[in-house]
């Protein structure tokens, strides 16, 4: 799916890799800006969910990379889905942090599906850029 020239090297992983941790800092730091930080003893379960979700976050970009999809367009629809939506779940979170509801199972499984998701759509959007 070569839309221009491909990046070379490790720079589309590199950007993979900052955009991952840009949404999960994002998430996390508010996070612990507002609920305060946890228990010493859980930075195990802490870092396990950081690492879980990097890893969904990475997967529609590294398709990308992968493909050598050069062209902007997937890449900020991916960028925008991606924050848009770790956005909503961090205000989902917060916004009803008092009002004992517990998780919000159906977020929960969309956040799941979000790499599936956001990767059909950063196709649809290569395919379309190709198709010009």
């Amino acid at each position: 799916m070569d839309m221009k020239k491909p990046a070379s090297g490790c720079t589309p992983y590199l950007v993979v890799l900052a955009i991952a941790l840009a949404a999960v800092a994002a998430v996390n730091g508010s996070f612990l800006a507002v609920l305060g930080g946890g228990r010493a003893d859980l930075i195990d379960e802490w870092l396990f969910s950081a690492a879980v979700q990097l890893g969904l976050v990475s997967v529609p970009f590294l398709l990308l990379a992968f493909l050598h999809v050069a062209s902007r367009t997937p890449w900020l629809v991916g960028m925008a889905l991606t924050f848009g939506l770790w956005g909503y779940f961090a205000y989902d979170v917060l916004a009803h942090r008092h009002e004992g509801r517990g998780v919000n199972i159906g977020l929960s499984l969309i956040m799941l599906a979000s790499p599936l998701l956001i990767s059909a759509i950063c196709m649809i959007a290569a395919r379309r850029e190709l198709q010009r």
